[in-house]
């Protein structure tokens, strides 16, 4: 059996009604019922399935519409060794960083729902 680098990318969502970047509870899939001013927590998960190093791996994606990126806690990589997240308008990138075999980084943004 062949399988190296392989990655998966999952998004998930959870509320933060405080607006601070922290998740109220776990991250999920599931439909969030939200209010505008209310606050959205996303986390974007990039895990090497593969059994080969990956290199040069990116995760974008765009703030969704009718919400604004909360720069009260800046995007970030976890771990942060990762790299930065670069922010252009609505969109977010992060720095190329290199996955190992079953290893995971994930990138974290907040959108406050517009009223």
């Amino acid at each position: 059996t062949v399988n190296l680098g392989q990655v998966r990318l999952t998004k998930q969502q959870a509320l933060d009604t405080n607006c601070d970047g922290i998740a109220d509870g776990a991250y999920g899939s599931a439909l969030l019922q939200a209010k505008p001013g209310t606050c959205i927590s996303y986390q974007i998960s990039a895990v090497n399935d593969g059994n080969a190093p990956v290199t040069s791996v990116v995760i974008s994606d765009t703030v969704p519409s009718y919400t604004t990126l909360n720069t009260t806690v800046a995007p970030t990589l976890v771990p942060s060794s990762a790299g930065a997240v670069t922010v252009i308008g609505n969109a977010l990138a992060s720095a190329a960083f290199n996955l190992a075999p079953a290893a995971k980084v994930d990138l974290q943004f907040t959108v406050k729902i517009d009223n």
